[in-house]
C-alpha cells in the first residue's frame, strides 16, 4: 500500500466519502490511504453524479508520486481510451490549477478539483465521456469541489471530537448524524423537526440544508434496511443531502438522486421520501415526495388544510427510482403559513384502542395547533400522534415549517 494519509485527512476520508464505498468502509482509518482515497472520491462522483466514465489523477504533494485509478472498464478498447487520457493528466495539472476548473475537449471533459491541507496536495481529475456527463459536471464542478474542500478541512478543527468518539464505526455514523440533527434543527426558528425519533430508530432521518441566501431544502424519508446497515444509510443520506444542497438541484432531482442511492445502498428495500426547497425571495416552496409520507399545508388567512399524498413507495425490484413518478407542488407561501411533513407509517399505524389512525385527524390537529410556534407545534403533534398510534415513535418522525 502507498503512503498512509494523515490521520485527520483519512479520518475524514472515512466521515465524508465512506458510505459510498464498501471498500473504504470496511478498513481501519489508519490503513485509509491514497488508493483508499482515489477508489472513494471515484465512487463519490460516480454515485452521486452518474460519471460513469470516471478517472482519478492524486498526487500526495506537487512535485510527490502520482497515483491514478481506472474505472472498471466493458472492454479492452475502452480500457486503453481511459489509459490515453491518463497520460494528458500531468500537462492538465500544470495549466489548470484552480480549484472546480472544467475543461472541455472535443469528446471528453475534465473536472479538476484542487486543494492543499498543510503540506499535503490534493488534485483529482474525473474524467466525463458522455455528452449528458460533460453537461451535469459542467453545472456542478465547483461545488464538487468547495464540498470535498470545506470537508477536508472541517475534521482538522473537530480533530480532538474524531479521536474521542468510540471506533465502532455504526456508534461514529451514528453520533456525527446526532450532532448533525441537533444543529440544524436549532439553527432556523422557522423550522421543527422530531429529532428524538430520528435518532432513535435509526432508519428515520431529517435534515435541514442551506442552499443559497434565503434558500432551504430538507428531506425527511424512512427507510428500511437491514440493523447493521442503518449507520451507514444514515450517513449516505446526509452526506448526498449535503451535497445536493450546494449544486443547485431541484426538488425532484434530489429526490431521485435520494431515491436511487437508498435503492441501492438498502438492497432495494422499501423507502419514503419527501423534500422541500424553499425560496424565500419568491415566497414559493416546492414539495416533492416519493412512498407513504404525508404533508398537511395550513393556510393563514383562510385556514384550510390541504393534504399531499405521495404515491407508492420507492425500492421494490420492479422500480427504477429514475423513472418513478412524483408528486410534486409548488405552493406560493404566506406569513403564518405551516407545512407538516410527517414520515410513512402514520396512515397505516393502529390505534391504542383498536382500529386504523386516519388522515384527516392528523389534518385536523395541524389546523388545530397552526397558530402556535414551529418548535411548539411539533411537541403538541409529537404528543397527539404518540398518544394517538401507541408506543411506535418510528410512526412519527416529522417535520414543522412556518413561514415567516
Amino acid at each position: 500500500m502507498n503512503s498512509p494519509i494523515e490521520f485527520e485527512i483519512a479520518a475524514d476520508v472515512l466521515s465524508a466519502v465512506a458510505a459510498f464505498s464498501k471498500e473504504i468502509a470496511s478498513q481501519p482509518v489508519s490503513q485509509v490511504d491514497a488508493e483508499f482515497f482515489i477508489s472513494a472520491v471515484q465512487r463519490f462522483t460516480g454515485q452521486l453524479y452518474g460519471f460513469r466514465n470516471a478517472a482519478l489523477y492524486y498526487r500526495s504533494e506537487p512535485d510527490g508520486p502520482v497515483f491514478c485509478s481506472l474505472p472498471e472498464a466493458e472492454s479492452p478498447c475502452e480500457r486503453s481510451s481511459f489509459e490515453s487520457r491518463i497520460s494528458t493528466l500531468g500537462k492538465i495539472e500544470t495549466e489548470y490549477r484552480n480549484p472546480g476548473t472544467f475543461v472541455k475537449a472535443e469528446f471528453h471533459a475534465y473536472l479538476c478539483v484542487s486543494f492543499f491541507i498543510k503540506k499535503v496536495f490534493f488534485f483529482s481529475i474525473v474524467v466525463c465521456g458522455k455528452k449528458s456527463e460533460i453537461r451535469q459536471a459542467e453545472r456542478t464542478a465547483p461545488f464538487l469541489h468547495a464540498y470535498l474542500a470545506s470537508e477536508f478541512r472541517r475534521v482538522r478543527k473537530s480533530k480532538k471530537e474524531l479521536q474521542s468518539v468510540k471506533k465502532s464505526e455504526q456508534e461514529a455514523f451514528l453520533l456525527r448524524t446526532k450532532r448533525i440533527l441537533k444543529t440544524r434543527k436549532s439553527a432556523q426558528r422557522w423550522f421543527a423537526d422530531d429529532g428524538r425519533s430520528a435518532l432513535d430508530s435509526g432508519t428515520d432521518f431529517s435534515g435541514l440544508y442551506p442552499c443559497r441566501k434565503d434558500v432551504w431544502l430538507s428531506c425527511l424519508c424512512d427507510v428500511t434496511v437491514p440493523s447493521d446497515a442503518r449507520a451507514s444509510v444514515l450517513l449516505m443520506i446526509d452526506a448526498y443531502m449535503a451535497m445536493l444542497s450546494r449544486s443547485g438541484s431541484d426538488a425532484e432531482t434530489v429526490v431521485r438522486r435520494i431515491g436511487q442511492a437508498i435503492h441501492d445502498k438498502s438492497m432495494e428495500m422499501y423507502a419514503s421520501v419527501v423534500c422541500t426547497l424553499y425560496d424565500k425571495g419568491s415566497g414559493t416552496v416546492t414539495v416533492c415526495g416519493a412512498g407513504s409520507c404525508r404533508a398537511y399545508y395550513v393556510h393563514h388567512d383562510s385556514g384550510r388544510c390541504s393534504e399531499l399524498v405521495f404515491g407508492e413507495p420507492l425500492g421494490s425490484k420492479s422500480t427504477v427510482p429514475e423513472k418513478f413518478p412524483l408528486e410534486i407542488r409548488v405552493l406560493n407561501v404566506s406569513p403564518g403559513d405551516v407545512l407538516f411533513l410527517c414520515s410513512d407509517g402514520i396512515a397505516t399505524a393502529q390505534k391504542k384502542n383498536g382500529g386504523t389512525f386516519e388522515n384527516d385527524a392528523i389534518a385536523a390537529a395541524v389546523k388545530k395547533y397552526a397558530a402556535l410556534s414551529a418548535s411548539y407545534l411539533m411537541e403538541k403533534m409529537y404528543k397527539f400522534l404518540d398518544d394517538t398510534c401507541g408506543v411506535y415513535r418510528d410512526d412519527c418522525t416529522c417535520q414543522v415549517f412556518k413561514y415567516e
